[in-house]
């Protein structure tokens, strides 16, 4: 009965005031589960027989990430029209219940409401494009639900109207799409950057800049933490765009890429840093240096997994110095093992370094133990706990510039 006096107060898409629905259409018009559609008002065609379509879909993806946000995208399509407008709501599959929650990307061009449990986004006058042809796209933001609420359905209507300013003539379509939760792998794993610097002189030590990248391969917005420390565990303020801290949080949009650069100001300040990323994230660190009357130098820090206990690395003394950051990213203290071998495979030297819960070491490998015959030298370092955790990088200081070597597991 609510939606026979609605229409009987003036059609969906009319252009006067007084009796039109330009400014939004009436609710649970969008045909969900048997409901009402707005061709009770709009006659003359058949519903979905005007020769256009209406879509509703998850932009870049084909299931939804349970708890992320996601972008819909309402598309209508028709070859006649010259005015639109349409309304969505999302349910869970095989119950009249509200699936997540929408909301407005652009609040001048659609509004959202509820009716008995459910929300409703429609076009406001400014969403309705009144003289575009052709197609018209509508995007809503939305909130999935936690996982286990199941499939959701999105239901829509939409009007292509012939901006006649009355009911007639104008074309009403409809859509449905279903989505299942992604069942791929969105667990995290706990990674570390065992070597971060930033800040010093470069007439001295170099000036350092520490660079961390992030990309996401995932089809909705993803969030973490990255946390830093101090050599001695303590929380490690850094500078960055966003002020000092000593977490900063990242949010990735769906297929996006950030950078986050630690300022080189000030004095020269190292530690690690620490973070849970999911599956669908890939990172990496990039130091820099610079050094009065010498080109600047790069080199990579890879992300390492923080839950390994034996690495092996490659050392080069030939003509350069060899460092090794070694952090403890786990809640107990380690002893952590070196055995250093020649490239003829002969042991040449041994050591241990204690290290406290969350605390991280750096020392050029070749002064730590004491060994005089690695210079000039090639060779491996097996650096290894017994038990707890263990992040390793290698670092090759040489009159010119500085490397990497990261390690790898045994």
């Amino acid at each position: 009965m609510r939606s026979v006096l609605l229409c009987l107060l003036g059609s969906f898409m009319g252009l006067i005031p007084t009796w039109g629905h330009s400014a939004r259409p009436p609710l649970v018009m969008t045909g969900a589960r048997g409901g009402s559609t707005c061709n009770i008002c709009h006659t003359g065609t058949n519903l979905n027989a005007g020769g256009g379509s209406l879509k509703v879909e998850i932009i870049g993806a084909g299931n939804y990430t349970p708890g992320a946000k996601h972008t819909l995208r309402i598309t209508l399509a028709d070859p006649t029209a010259e005015r639109w407008g349409f309304q969505l709501t999302a349910q869970l599959s095989g119950a009249a219940n509200k699936g997540g929650t929408l909301n407005l990307v652009n609040p001048s061009e659609t509004v959202k409401e509820e009716e008995s449990g459910l929300e409703y986004v429609s076009h406001r006058a400014d969403g309705t494009r009144p003289g575009q042809r052709n197609q018209v796209t509508w995007d809503v933001e939305w909130d999935a639900p936690p996982q286990g609420a199941g499939n959701v359905t999105f239901f829509a209507a939409g009007n292509a109207a012939n901006r006649n300013g009355n009911e007639f003539g104008d074309k009403i379509y409809t859509a449905s799409a279903e989505y299942a939760a992604d069942s791929g792998d969105t667990q995290t794993k706990s990674y570390a950057l065992p070597q971060i610097a930033f800040g010093g002189n470069p007439g001295a030590e170099g000036r350092w800049t520490t660079t961390l990248y992030f990309t996401s391969t995932a089809s909705a917005s993803t969030a973490f933490t990255i946390d830093f420390f101090a050599n001695d565990s303590s929380p490690m303020p850094v500078p960055f765009s966003g002020g000092t801290a000593t977490s900063i949080p990242v949010n990735l949009a769906a297929g996006s890429t950030t950078a986050i650069e630690l300022s080189s100001s000030g004095a020269l300040t190292q530690g690690w840093a620490a973070v849970n990323l999911p599956s669908t994230v890939k990172g990496f660190g990039i130091f820099r240096q610079d050094v009065t009357e010498r080109d600047p130098s790069e080199a990579v820090i890879p992300l390492a997994e923080d839950s390994k206990q034996n690495y092996v690395m490659i050392w080069d003394d030939s003509d350069f110095d060899t460092a090794v950051a070694i952090a403890n990213p786990g809640d107990t203290p380690v002893t952590v093992n070196l055995t250093v071998r020649l490239a003829n495979g002969n042991q040449i030297g041994t050591g241990t370094i204690n290290l406290g819960p969350k605390e991280k070491t750096a020392f050029v490998l070749r002064t730590q133990l004491n060994l005089p015959a690695m210079q000039g030298a090639k060779g491996a370092v097996d650096i290894s706990v017994s038990s707890g955790k263990l992040s390793v990088l290698g670092l090759r200081f040489g009159p010119t510039a500085v490397t990497s070597m990261p390690p790898a597991e045994r």
